[in-house]
């Protein structure tokens, strides 16, 4: 580039010889000899620097330099003058003079002056135009923060910043979402129609994504020397320029670009003024925007009221999802809208899609059945189910590519719909940035409309459920056995169901919407003392209702011989209101007594029948053990097993006669006792089925449950025996190999259990009778039994608080169905706990005085309120992290020996065990194998230091995790409660796969392989389950890990590879050619059998 000459007026007559020796390379020197021409010189042209010659002047040398300086204050003057006298040398610099000259100055000196001199005007220019710059900041300033939308602002921030700076133009990049929004422009460009603003990312702009990303400015005196450089279409020609990221507080909102002209180049000397300009730009931004949210969020929240008006009138989940749509394409900058839904009815397998068109509905039913959806949906997996904005890029493959043509938008929305806990349809929308909204606003309204409507879809599914809930409660009322009467708020007879009409003899018509004193004297006529019955119920309503301590009574009971001598009923009352008071709101049940009289007349029945059939099991006993003693000897080895499994039937048969007779002569002598707890009613089923009574019927007994089944509060082991009971006449009346159906599901406040056979059945005359102590239907001609199985099972569940019913016919097969209420009012009464066996080894743990026992068929259940664990310690500090982490939330079991650990592992109800490698008695691994063979509760392994073999063999002998020394507390207490996360979850409602010789009961987590029973370990039934139930389906290393493990281990691969090879080795006739399970390499694995 040349150098640019230094401008010079020289006001002279003949010239100087100083200036003379000027280089001419350096100065362009005008001259004129008159000072009024000099005047006019002055103001024609720009000069940088002003020489006079005091030889010219007379005595207005003075006043000519004050006009200059008035002109030009910056502009260097300089006199050129002989006189060295002092005064008029102060005169001169007074006047404005920057410096003196005399021809005795060398040439090197005149040089360095002169420098000085400019060095100085440039240093006052400079100082000058920053002063300048300043004013214009404050004044941009004031236009920013008048703004009052954040497009308006960046418009015109553009095109006054460039028209005040002289800029050649300007650019700002602000994030939106995944990419960048770019606007930029010139001088003029909101008039020309030259502002440009377009979606951008960063990998495409290097410049600006390393200023974003460093956070430090970066100047470049010709930009598109940059190999990097991209240019901007409206900005095609830039120079020199300076890019400043935009940050606010921790947050980084984009960067800035100003670029310079040729004239006016900028340079390092200008950061300051930019560095405030977009530091006030920031600012301005940032209150905008705040402003700006307020103001959407205001006309959002109105949209969304409008919103939720509309969902709350719907009941139909068709018109909720075409209703969102609806929503959806009312926010100003959606151009179109679709809208899909699962329906949560299990016989509407197809999906609800609402497009703004048939044409878009087509496109995506299109897309879903072609199997891209997956690929959206697995990209809403990633964002954690988080609305995001997507532009479909050329590339042809994208699937969006034509759903996104034909909703016509910039880019493209995508919303999840959610309910309280799952994933049920999404929005898919066209969205264009606008002045008054962006694409962050309609996600952040849609989101919210999504929920609004995730909600109302939920508040259908439980309404619809609740009414189903009430048709079954009235069906329960109205089915039992008992009369039942009840009051409403206002204190008057609400209902009655017809038993109630059958055992008084009171049509409900006669009392229902009067008061309870009405009622109470139709009862007492029925009996055969009026006054006395009338007296006792009111009585026993006033002991009811009372608030006086000393006065109330829970539950009052009136006993009424009635005036048919042939029948007796008891009335009891009790509260129905929630509080103190709605004492006006009770109740009455209605039992028939008569029949409890008749029955419990006489001890001497019981002791006759316990006589009579305990005799045959014991003959039967007696003579197979006098058999095996007389000729055990002569006996084969197929023969003797024979002849001891008839002699184990028996004894059990005995056991089972012996302890239903013992309990109906407590239930007859002082009534049973209840220690209830809080119980997964599912899990105590699943238990009886596992126990060697049942364990000839796996494949025989079906179960069917729902996966939020509540937990019930009742006593675990008097409703086991009653399950038990009741299952073991549906095996013994069935046909062999006859399906036996256990259905259990919730009812209003409580759960239900059905069990169904195909067996005889019993004579519908003969119904009413079955839970009589010592029944037998007269058609049952090849069962013997004792007949108390039904009346012991009735007696517990009435004692719950339940009921229990029996639904037969001839040749149909019977149903009993028992219902249990979800929370129990009885008195929790102690249990005297007999004197235990002590214990020999000094490892077990200590029972608090508190916890109640029940030792039964030789398995102890104790009633512990938290979640317990074992740990069998080694030399691992991992251990003491982890009693003193969790001790307070889980009982911890401690043991420091392997083999006492394997020793009571069956005795102790486990949730969990923590196992050391390094044992001081044991191998680690070699406990691991032996526990693994015994029990199905999850184990950890603990090591001091990682050993990829030994935890490679671990996981292939059966452990769920293994985990080592550098640990953080936080993901110790994560991977553990992933373990218990995945223990809580059973598949209750899928039905079986059967694919011949593979058999996978999902409901009883049990695999049949070719008709034999599969060991697998919990990790490989998990790793089966969510193969299975994704049959066809590709799914990623990723996803695998995710959901058999827990979201922590998605990068533990080798837990994956180890355990897919066990479970191949069990499950393939030849793993190397899979039947079942096939690889997808580098992707994953897919369920396919082939």
């Amino acid at each position: 580039m040349a150098q640019q000459l230094i401008e010079t007026l020289l006001v002279s007559a003949n010239g100087n010889d100083l200036v003379g020796s000027l280089d001419k390379k350096t100065y362009h020197i005008k001259m004129v000899k008159d000072p009024g021409k000099a005047m006019e010189a002055l103001r024609d042209t720009v000069f940088d620097l002003i020489l006079l010659d005091d030889t010219i002047f007379s005595n207005d040398l003075i006043s000519v330099i004050k006009e200059m300086k008035r002109r030009a204050p910056l502009l260097p003057v300089i006199v050129l003058s002989e006189n060295i006298d002092a005064a008029y040398q102060t005169n001169l610099m007074e006047a404005g003079a920057d410096d003196q000259l005399t021809n005795e100055l060398s040439k090197d000196e005149l040089q360095r002056r002169l420098r000085r001199v400019l060095k100085q005007r440039r240093q006052a220019q400079s100082l000058a135009q920053r002063n300048q710059n300043l004013q214009s900041i404050t004044m941009l300033a004031r236009k920013m923060h008048s703004a009052t939308e954040p497009h308006d602002l960046i418009q015109d921030t553009i095109d006054r910043a460039c028209s005040t700076f002289k800029l050649y133009g300007m650019a700002i990049i602000l994030s939106a979402g995944d990419a960048y929004q770019m606007y930029a422009g010139k001088e003029g460009c909101l008039t020309n129609g030259t502002f440009y603003e377009n979606i951008i990312y960063l990998k495409d702009y290097d410049p600006f994504r390393r200023v974003i990303q460093s956070g430090i400015v970066q100047v470049f005196q010709n930009i598109v020397s940059d190999p990097y450089f991209v240019p901007i279409p409206t900005l095609s020609t830039p120079e020199s320029a300076i890019i400043l990221p935009l940050n606010f507080q921790e947050h980084k909102l984009g960067a800035m670009a100003v670029f310079g002209t040729s004239r006016h180049p900028l340079s390092n000397d200008d950061l300051l003024i930019y560095e405030l300009f977009a530091a006030q730009f920031t600012v301005a931004l940032n209150n905008v925007q705040h402003y700006h949210m307020q103001r959407v969020s205001a006309e959002s929240s109105q949209h969304l009221l409008r919103g939720w008006q509309r969902f709350s009138a719907l009941r139909d989940e068709d018109e909720i999802a075409d209703t969102l749509r609806q929503l959806t394409e009312d926010i100003p900058n959606v151009t179109k809208a679709l809208v899909w839904m699962y329906s949560s009815n299990p016989n509407h397998t197809e999906t609800i899609i609402k497009g703004s068109t048939p044409e878009t509905s087509d496109l995506f039913r299109q897309i879903e059945v072609n199997g891209y959806l997956n690929v959206l949906l697995e990209r809403l997996d990633e964002k954690q189910m988080q609305p995001f904005i997507v532009q479909p890029g050329p590339v042809q493959k994208d699937p969006l590519i034509p759903l996104f043509k034909e909703l016509r938008g910039q880019q493209l929305m995508v919303v999840p719909i959610m309910d309280s806990a799952r994933f049920i349809g999404g929005i898919i929308a066209s969205v264009n940035n606008t002045r008054q909204y962006t694409s962050e606003d309609s996600k952040l309204l849609a989101a919210s409309l999504a929920h609004a409507a995730g909600q109302a879809t939920e508040r259908t599914m439980l309404i619809q459920d609740m009414i189903q809930k009430s048709g079954r409660l009235e069906t329960l009322i109205r089915g039992t056995s008992q009369g039942i009467f009840f009051l409403d708020d206002n204190g008057n007879v609400a209902f009655c169901n017809p038993q109630f009409t059958e055992l008084t003899g009171i049509n409900p018509s006669e009392v229902l919407g009067f008061s309870p004193e009405t009622l109470l004297e139709k009862i007492a006529v029925q009996s055969d003392s009026i006054d006395t019955v009338l007296t006792q119920l009111r009585e026993a309503v006033e002991r009811l209702i009372s608030q006086d301590p000393e006065i109330h009574e829970d539950y009052p009971i009136v006993e009424i011989a009635l005036d048919n001598p042939t029948r007796d009923i008891i009335v009891e009352f009790m509260i129905i209101g929630d509080n103190d008071n709605q004492r006006n709101s009770w109740a009455g049940i209605v039992r028939d007594n008569t029949r409890y009289k008749r029955t419990f007349s006489s001890q001497s029945l019981l002791l006759d029948m316990m006589s009579e059939r305990i005799r045959v099991p014991y003959a039967q006993v007696r003579g197979l053990i006098h058999t095996l003693h007389e000729q055990h000897s002569r006996f084969t080895h197929r023969e003797r097993a024979h002849f001891l499994r008839q002699l184990e039937d028996s004894v059990e048969k005995m056991g089972h006669l012996w302890d239903n007779i013992l309990e109906t002569y407590n239930v007859q002598a002082s009534g049973l006792v209840l220690s209830p707890e809080q119980v997964d009613l599912y899990e105590l089923v699943q238990r009886i089925l596992d126990s060697r009574m049942f364990s000839d019927y796996h494949r025989q007994i079906q179960i069917e449950a729902p996966a939020n089944l509540p937990l019930v509060e009742l006593d675990e082991l008097r409703i086991e025996q009653a399950i038990s009971n009741i299952l073991h006449n549906a095996v013994r009346f069935s046909p062999r190999g006859a399906n036996i159906h256990l259905k259990l599901e919730t009812i209003t406040n409580g759960v239900q259990l059905r069990i169904t056979d195909q067996g005889i059945g019993i004579p519908i005359e003969q119904i009413s009778h079955v839970f009589e102590p010592f029944f037998q239907a007269s058609n049952n001609t090849t069962e013997e039994g004792a007949g108390l199985g039904l009346y012991l099972a009735r007696e517990v569940i009435n004692l719950h608080g339940g009921d229990i019913r029996v639904e037969s016919a001839p040749g149909t097969g019977t149903s009993i169905l028992m219902a249990l209420p979800i929370k129990t009012d009885y008195e929790v009464k102690t249990i005297t706990v007999p004197p235990k066996i002590p214990h020999t080894t000094k490892h077990t743990p200590e029972v608090s005085a508190t916890t109640v026992e029940r030792i039964s068929a030789g398995r102890r259940v104790s009633e512990r309120p938290m979640q317990t664990i074992m740990i069998v310690e080694g030399r691992s500090h991992l251990v003491s992290r982890m009693q003193s982490m969790m001790g307070k939330e889980y009982e911890i079991i401690t043991y420091e020996s392997g083999e006492e650990a394997i020793r009571d592992l069956n005795s102790i109800r486990l949730d969990l065990i923590f196992l050391d490698m390094n044992l001081k008695d044991a191998n680690g691994l070699d406990v691991l194998e032996r526990m693994c063979k015994r029990t199905e509760v999850p184990i950890i392994m603990l090591a001091e230091e990682l050993s990829e073999p030994e935890k490679v063999r671990a996981l292939m002998i059966g452990a769920d995790d293994y985990i080592a020394n550098p640990i953080s507390d936080e993901e110790l207490l994560a991977r553990v409660n992933v373990i218990f996360k995945r223990r809580r979850i059973p598949d209750r409602t899928r039905e079986p796969l059967d694919l011949g010789n593979l058999y996978v009961d999902f409901a009883r987590r049990e695999v049949f392989l070719n008709n034999k029973p599969l060991e697998l370990t919990r990790i490989e039934y998990d790793l089966l389950h969510t193969l299975a139930v994704n049959q066809g389906q590709v799914l990623t290393h990723k996803q695998l890990l995710e959901k058999v493990w827990g979201p922590e281990y998605q990068a533990e691969t080798q837990y994956l590879w180890v355990n897919v090879s066990r479970l191949r080795k069990k499950l393939e006739p030849t793993p190397d050619s899979p039947r079942y399970i096939h690889t997808q390499p580098g992707v994953g694995y897919v369920f396919r059998p082939s």
